[in-house]
């Protein structure tokens, strides 16, 4: 029969009815040891008689003797002897010069090139004057209507003086500020400022529209205030229910028997029947000219669309950020044939990344492609190139330095020759400008690809946009 566990409350339960130490401690089964051996608990008899009655008596109990653990063999252990490397020795480099924090750090001073207006103020003043306008009589006199009232001898109680176009009283502009216009969100801002200017900030009241259009947006609006939309109204996404809630407002709007017009970015051929007829619209843009009176019609389709964003896209493609500046600068220079259009489907292209006030392009096989069609561009239209090169070299400038370098890098392996001004910029010195050249090549042998050269430059490499 197996003994029942014991413990040490069992020993002093043992001390307490009388016996000594060593003896309850025997019963229980606990030896006395020396603090410096290790205890060793002793065998017990299997052929033992256990009696839960009875105890065997404490003085007959044997003296267990005490084993000690044999000595183990000594272990061994493998010691190196000779060392040798498999890889082969690789050159010692010189650290060179490190770009310090102050030269990565952003010339907030420094003013970009400005951007360019959709259309000129001097046409865009006279088109906004009629329609936020009223008709006075002005300061000169009408000398025929005067001549005719003499020849037939009416008396003259009041000059006749001629009528002239002056700016209203009061006037309401409706301004989208969701994510459709914000590529535009610059130039609308930059229309308001001139017009506060031009007639005072005195009884011109701006909405900013950050959702669907609704009624309440026509609300206290008194009667015979001219209102005009600066919006795409949802034909650049082709969104029906954006497309039907500003027609539902213009239906408001003229149930109240309001004067409305709109200014819109979208090209003509972009244009919704129902939204052309119910917002007399002109288009925000070089071309065509504003109207005098009323809207412009819808436009035939045009297949140049598509071609013109993606020619802009490969001669941007060596860009970091694409801001509003550069990327309207660079359509302009394309010709007639990119329109505000090509500026939209470019910043929302699919291979590309987009923000509030700027976008680029995504790293991968749909870039690398873009890069080798960009330096057959370069083949064939060098100047064009080299002049999109020096807007992005200009853009560049107010940015970090890393970013600048990027770029640069960036426009090497598309083919495009280096020149001092995409090297230097007119706030770096030059030894911050040989250190971005020395960068700029430390830079390619730390390509997490390899690099195999082919027509002047490498076909794969990897690219990893800085913040």
């Amino acid at each position: 029969m197996k003994p029942t566990a014991t413990s040490r409350a069992d020993l002093l339960r043992c001390m307490g009815q009388g016996m000594t130490l060593d003896a309850a401690a025997m019963a229980l089964g606990y030896v006395r040891v020396r603090e410096n051996q290790p205890a060793l608990l002793p065998e017990m008899p299997q052929d033992l008689p256990v009696t839960r009655d009875a105890a065997s008596p404490v003085d007959d109990a044997p003296v267990p003797e005490i084993q000690f653990p044999t000595e183990r063999p000594r272990l061994t252990f493998l010691m190196p002897v000779r060392v040798e490397s498999l890889a082969p020795p690789q050159p010692r480099r010189e650290r060179g010069n490190p770009i310090s924090d102050a030269q990565l750090a952003v010339n907030w001073s420094h003013q970009g090139p400005p951007l360019p207006p959709l259309t000129r103020w001097a046409r865009l003043a006279p088109f906004l004057r009629q329609r936020l306008g009223c008709v006075i009589p002005g300061t000169a006199l009408d000398q025929r209507r005067l001549m005719r009232e003499v020849g037939k001898g009416l008396p003259l109680t009041v000059l006749p003086r001629r009528p002239r176009q002056s700016w209203a009283a009061q006037a309401v502009v409706l301004l989208d500020a969701t994510g459709e216009m914000h590529p535009f969100q610059r130039d609308a801002l930059d229309l308001l400022r001139r017009l506060r200017l031009e007639r005072g900030k005195h009884g011109l009241e701006v909405r900013l529209l950050r959702r669907l259009p609704r009624r309440s947006d026509a609300a206290r609006i008194p009667q015979g205030v001219p209102v005009i939309a600066l919006s795409a109204m949802g034909q650049f996404q082709q969104s029906e229910a954006v497309q039907e809630a500003w027609l539902a407002l213009a239906r408001h709007l003229g149930f109240l028997g309001q004067k409305f017009h709109a200014l819109n970015p979208c090209p003509r051929d972009r244009w919704q029947p129902q939204i052309a007829t119910h917002w007399p619209s002109a288009l925000w843009d070089r071309r065509p000219r504003l109207p005098r009176h009323g809207g412009l019609p819808v436009a035939r389709l045009s297949r140049a669309g598509a071609c013109s964003t993606d020619r802009l896209l490969t001669f941007l493609s060596p860009a970091c950020r694409i801001e509003a500046p550069l990327l309207r600068t660079a359509r302009l220079a394309l010709g007639h044939a990119a329109d505000a259009g090509t500026e939209w489907d470019a910043w929302h292209h699919e291979q590309c990344w987009h923000s509030l006030d700027c976008f680029g392009f995504h790293p991968g096989a749909d870039y690398e492609a873009r890069l080798n069609q960009r330096q057959a561009l370069t083949g064939r239209e060098a100047a064009l190139a080299n002049e999109i090169g020096h807007l992005m070299a200009a853009h560049h400038a107010g940015c970090s330095s890393v970013i600048a370098a990027e770029a640069a890098l960036r426009a090497i392996l598309s083919g495009q020759k280096e020149t001092p001004q995409e090297v230097g910029t007119p706030q770096r010195s030059e030894s911050e400008a040989s250190s971005l050249r020395r960068s700029r090549l430390a830079v390619i042998p730390t390509l997490a690809v390899p690099l195999p050269c082919g027509r002047g430059r490498p076909r794969s490499y990897a690219f990893r946009r800085r913040v």
